[in-house]
Formats: C-alpha cells, sequence, structure tokens
C-alpha cells in the first residue's frame, strides 16, 4: 500500500491541530495583550467604519443599534493615544528587539477593551464574542483552502504567464490574507472576551 505523500500529512496534522488545538473556553484570569494586539485592532476598526462609509453610498448598510454607551470616536482617540504612549516610554533598545510584540499597559487594555465593547453593543454581528468566532473560523477556512490549492498548483509544470501562473497567485495572495485574517480575528476575539469578562 503506497504510504500518503507528506503534503496530505501535513494537511492533516494541521486539521487536527485547528479541530483538537486550544480551546474556546473563556478565562477567569486577565489575559495579557501586546502592541500588535493593538494595531490590529484599531486597523480593523478603521476599515470597518471606511467599508460602511463606501458601501452606505451605493447600498443600504445596516444601522448601528442605538445605545447609551460612549462615542466611539472618542474611545478609539484614547486608545490609540495609550497605544502610542506605551511605544514611546520604550528605551530604545527594547524598540530594536521587540518592534510589536511587547505588552501593553493596563490603561491601554481597558481603552480598547472599551472600545470593542461599545462596538459590540452597537453593531454586535460585525464586533461581538460571537461573531468574531465566526470571522476567526470563516478566515481559518480561507487559509486552508488557499494552502491546499498552493499545493495542487505550484507542483504543475506551466509557464508563469499562463491561467496556472495566475493560480497560484491568486492562491498565494490568498494563503497570505487568510493567515493575516486569522491572526488579527485572534487578537479582536481575545479583546471581545476580556471586555466581557469585565462587563465593560
Amino acid at each position: 500500500m503506497n504510504q500518503p505523500i507528506w503534503w496530505k500529512r501535513w494537511l492533516f496534522a494541521l486539521y487536527l491541530w485547528w479541530k483538537h488545538g486550544p480551546q474556546d473556553t473563556p478565562t477567569h484570569d486577565p489575559l495579557t495583550f501586546i502592541w500588535k494586539d493593538v494595531y490590529f485592532l484599531l486597523w480593523h476598526v478603521f476599515f470597518w467604519k471606511m467599508g460602511r462609509s463606501l458601501l452606505g453610498i451605493l447600498l443600504p448598510v445596516r444601522p448601528l443599534l442605538p445605545t447609551q454607551s460612549g462615542d466611539e470616536d472618542e474611545l478609539t482617540y484614547d486608545a490609540t493615544t495609550y497605544a502610542r504612549t506605551d511605544r514611546d516610554q520604550r528605551p530604545l533598545a527594547d524598540k530594536i528587539i521587540h518592534t510589536t510584540r511587547f505588552p501593553i499597559s493596563e490603561a491601554t487594555t481597558i481603552a480598547c477593551c472599551r472600545l470593542i465593547a461599545t462596538l459590540g453593543r452597537k453593531a454586535p454581528w460585525q464586533y461581538s464574542v460571537e461573531a468574531r468566532c465566526e470571522a476567526r473560523r470563516h478566515m481559518m477556512y480561507l487559509c486552508l483552502c488557499a494552502l491546499a490549492l498552493c499545493f495542487v498548483f505550484f507542483p504543475m509544470d506551466a509557464p508563469a504567464d499562463s491561467w496556472v501562473g495566475w493560480m497560484r497567485l491568486v492562491m498565494l495572495l490568498g494563503f497570505l490574507v487568510g493567515m493575516a485574517g486569522w491572526i488579527a480575528d485572534c487578537a479582536l476575539l481575545r479583546f471581545a472576551r476580556e471586555a466581557k469578562r469585565r462587563n465593560l
């Protein structure tokens, strides 16, 4: 009987890790966030607002729910200010070695949790814990499907300007986008869970 080739074993190992790896059980201990988590959160909020504004010109967008929460623009400004303060207060050697992977302060964590909690009440289909879990799952599917198709198209012997070459480029970009989106959704999900744990 022929043994499965190495990439089939690798994909099966990835599936097992995704299926039976770290579980989504919420913890009661405070989480440790890094500056890159804030980076993903603020960029996601920016692109989401910009997408709503552009789509609102051509298509009807789902209106935000009325709440008594604070203004998300002020909360975004507070989170940005605290994150910038954390970055500027670090020594130069630490900035060079750990560019984005350094812990943020408690004030920055609270500001980011308040921001995502406010957005979760105004747009639960986008920033609630359940919506973030679903978005992370979709990005994982995109990443794994694009990776599997990369293993299909890259071994093919074809010129770069053929349709196979274009499919290689599309699948590679899809894998990179899916991986970046999955990492960003993991950060947003952790912020949403921490905001829920703190009852913000």
